[in-house]
């Protein structure tokens, strides 16, 4: 028989969720909560670079459990907790990558597609559009396209 010293385990998530959440924003214009390998999150990380936007990338690690012939996915509860206050979240889920938050604001988003039309409007002077919201065709063609792989 093997005892688990739960109030340990407890400690040690909190200690983790201090270290990713628990630091000095004021010399960011975004923080940026994701996992690595999500492609949704890709496409606002490289809006992020692409504007030239000073940003901190907070990860959050998820687990996979498929032994139950479905896929369950456990999230870290400080993602969770940020997921919760973010504009446009998915009330039905426990989170969804990517996570931004507009530091000046102190207000959270999801959803990687307009997280990048935001970063886009929000930090205008910053570099050249990258959805071309500074040109009608531009824009009218990535319109179209994103509604072809999405869609």
């Amino acid at each position: 028989l093997k005892l688990v010293d739960f109030s340990s385990t407890r400690r040690t998530q909190m200690a983790e969720a201090k270290q990713q959440t628990d630091f000095d924003e004021s010399p960011f214009d975004v923080i940026y909560y994701a996992t690595k390998t999500c492609p949704f999150s890709q496409r606002v990380q490289a809006t992020l670079e692409a504007k030239g936007i000073k940003y901190k990338f907070v990860e959050s690690k998820w687990k996979y459990d498929h032994s139950s012939g479905q896929r369950v996915i456990t999230k870290e509860q400080w993602f969770q907790d940020i997921y919760a206050k973010a504009i446009g979240r998915n009330r039905a889920s426990t989170g969804q990558s990517p996570v931004i938050k507009l530091v000046k604001e102190q207000k959270y988003y999801t959803e990687s597609l307009q997280c990048c039309r935001l970063l886009d409007v929000a930090f205008k002077g910053a570099g050249a559009s990258v959805l071309g919201l500074d040109d009608p065709d531009k824009l009218f063609r990535n319109e179209v396209f994103l509604g072809y792989i999405t869609g």
